[in-house]
Order: C-alpha cells, then sequence, then structure tokens
C-alpha cells in the first residue's frame, strides 16, 4: 500500500492476494493484490512514473503485447483477476507466523 502510494499517489485498500507468480529466469517471486482505490493524488514521483491511467481488463488485452512490460505475467494477472482465483489476505499472515 505504501508503495502504490508512494509512486502513484493513491491510497488503496488491499481485497485478496492474487496467485504469487515465480520467476525462475529472473530468480525472483512475485506478489500481487487486488485493491480498491480509496483516494487518487496527484503522481508523487514523477521522475519514475510517467502517468497513472485507469483501463479495464479488456483494453490491456487489446494491447499489443511488446507495449506491455511483461506481458506474460500482466496476462497471469489478468487471468487470475477473471477467473476469481484471489486469496484471502489472512494467507500472508499465516505464512509469517
Amino acid at each position: 500500500m505504501r508503495e502504490t502510494f508512494e509512486e502513484t499517489g493513491c491510497t488503496v485498500k488491499l481485497k485478496s492476494l492474487l496467485p504469487i507468480i515465480h520467476d525462475v529466469k529472473n530468480e525472483i517471486l512475485v506478489i500481487h493484490f487486488l485493491s480498491e482505490i480509496l483516494e487518487e493524488n496527484e503522481i508523487i514521483k514523477k521522475d519514475e512514473i510517467m502517468e497513472k491511467k485507469w483501463m479495464t481488463i479488456q483494453e490491456i488485452r487489446n494491447m499489443e503485447r511488446e507495449n506491455l512490460r511483461f506481458p506474460d505475467r500482466i496476462f497471469d494477472i489478468l487471468d487470475a483477476i477473471e477467473n476469481k482465483e484471489g486469496y484471502a489476505l489472512e494467507t500472508i499472515k499465516d505464512i509469517n507466523m
């Protein structure tokens, strides 16, 4: 939530944990959340973020793959959202115990 606010100026409420993606090639674990926007402000880190834009899932799917950063990952996330594959946020709390 803090990172979202720092980079976009948006205050969000986490709704669910999306499936975790293990990026073997880059040796990273990627964790995404489905969130609800509570408040939207100006972009704070203008040197890092060129713009923020709200798009539908279909608008993203219609984009040319070469215009997307990590297109495979993006489409995996969209699939998870459409298939309602989220997990309760408590899942993370359980992992930390």
